[in-house]
């Protein structure tokens, strides 16, 4: 039994139980272990809650990051998640630092801190998120999508267009599909039968796109590792806005917004000789810290001491998710279950 401080933060509403390693023995920090601990504190019917669980080991240019998933997997790469992280490292790296490399196991984001903003929220830009592509590379990639093209044909609504399906490669795979209205039931089907019976590797996020315009979308994500529907996923973000860049419609238009349950953010894409390249220009939010007891040997969480509530960035938040969700008249289009 042993006891340790957790952050619960969250990037425009998906959520996550943060960990400084530094407070852990080092034979403690095992993948095993890690992931054991995850399951426990991400699990929404236990006493925390979360849709994924942060390792954050500080580094002279920033950290290094692991973050483990509902189901105790380790994920590879998570935008959301490096908005926690980045806030977490410029408040504690005891440095005045204005930029940040944050390491993950499948690449690494470059943090640049741009400022508390009038509504309270604290905003960053993550830059050079690159290497995306579309899901055609190979005949199993074609054959990936043409499935789920062919799942959403069979039990999609009428509302969803299912010649607009699209396949997006940004690490891990991810499926779109275009909708004028946005059926909560209908996505969770889809995503229950196409990823069935897979590999954790081989399953895929999944994510219904409402076209708000030239310069905006809205998206509501299933996703994968035990998360189901999310408040927000910015890879997700990413990936969609790139298929919008790919659509041919946005030449005068460099930076999108995107819209989802847990709020907005903005994506601004560059050409250069290295490729395509997309930034991200979004907030993070504290909610509490507290101190948890743990037992290692039998994998249970024995009490959670609520410490600080970040009571006014929770108020500042909720007005601000209020605000987008009036502005583009959300209840118009998304029908949850």
């Amino acid at each position: 039994m042993f006891e340790f401080e957790i952050l619960k933060c969250h990037a425009s509403g998906s959520d996550f139980v943060l960990l400084d390693t530094s407070r852990f023995s080092k034979e403690f920090l095992t993948k095993k272990n890690q992931s054991a601990l995850a399951i426990q504190l991400c699990d929404r019917k236990g006493i925390i809650g979360a849709d994924g669980c942060i390792f954050i080991q500080q580094t002279p240019d920033g950290a290094s990051i692991e973050v483990f998933a509902p189901n105790g997997e380790l994920i590879g790469f998570c935008i959301n998640a490096a908005r926690c992280a980045a806030r977490f490292v410029f408040e504690n790296s005891g440095k005045q630092k204005q930029c940040i490399i944050l390491l993950f196991p499948a690449g690494t984001i470059h943090v640049q801190f741009l400022e508390i903003g009038t509504n309270g929220l604290w905003r960053m830009c993550l830059e050079n998120i690159c290497g995306i592509r579309t899901l055609d590379k190979t005949e199993t990639e074609r054959n990936y999508v043409t499935e789920f093209r062919k799942i959403v044909q069979q039990n999609g609504s009428n509302d969803i267009n299912s010649n607009l399906v699209y396949g997006v490669w940004l690490g891990a795979p991810y499926l779109f599909c275009f909708s004028e209205i946005l059926h909560e039931n209908t996505l969770k089907l889809l995503s229950l039968r196409f990823n069935a019976n897979r590999e954790p590797s081989d399953t895929s996020n999944i994510t219904f796109i409402k076209d708000l315009g030239d310069d905006a979308i809205y998206l509501h994500t299933f996703e994968r590792n035990g998360i189901g529907i999310s408040q927000s996923c910015d890879a997700a973000a990413v990936s969609a806005t790139f298929l919008k860049i790919n659509s041919g419609n946005l030449k005068d238009t460099p930076i999108i917004k995107v819209y989802s349950s847990g709020g907005m953010l903005s994506v601004k894409w560059k050409a250069d000789e290295r490729g395509l390249s997309a930034s991200i220009h979004a907030d993070c939010s504290y909610v509490y810290k507290g101190k948890v007891l743990y037992n290692s040997h039998t994998d249970t969480l024995k009490n959670v001491m609520q410490g600080e509530l970040y009571f006014n960035e929770i108020s500042n938040y909720g007005q601000f998710l209020d605000k987008q969700k009036s502005f583009i008249r959300e209840d118009s289009f998304l029908i949850r279950s």
